[in-house]
């Protein structure tokens, strides 16, 4: 029985020292650096930032980064999350979509985001010329 509590305390031995010297050679972490340049690989071209106007997968990439929406759908729940939108009432004919806003989205130069902006952006994407 005592030669077998040696040998745990050994064992135990050799692998804490096994992380002591793994924690001595780890690198410090990197701190992050202002400026520089991202470059991504993209699938498809890029012929336009306008999210009413994207049809490659490359723009499909890159939109969602330079623009807040009102639902995000997530590729692995399969479920919709809010983005601008708080909510959505779809009728029962399933014809009519009431969305409650959030509240304080501002937009960049300060003005508050209203259900005029958004009835613009869908009428704009409808009709993009």
């Amino acid at each position: 029985m005592k030669r077998l509590g040696i040998v745990v305390l050994l064992c135990l031995s050799i692998v804490l020292s096994g992380f002591t010297v793994y924690s001595a050679n780890a690198e410090p972490p990197v701190k992050p650096v202002a400026g520089g340049t991202l470059q991504l690989p993209l699938d498809g071209d890029v012929n336009s930032l306008d999210p009413a106007l994207f049809t490659t997968a490359g723009e499909r990439a890159i939109i969602p980064a330079l623009f807040d929406t009102l639902m995000i759908y997530d590729q692995t729940t399969g479920a919709l999350d809010y983005g601008l939108a708080r909510g959505i009432q779809v009728s029962k004919d399933g014809k009519v979509f009431r969305i409650t806003l959030r509240k304080g989205v501002l937009f960049h130069h300060g003005r508050a985001l209203t259900a005029e902006d958004v009835k613009f952006s869908f009428d704009r994407a409808a009709n993009p010329a």
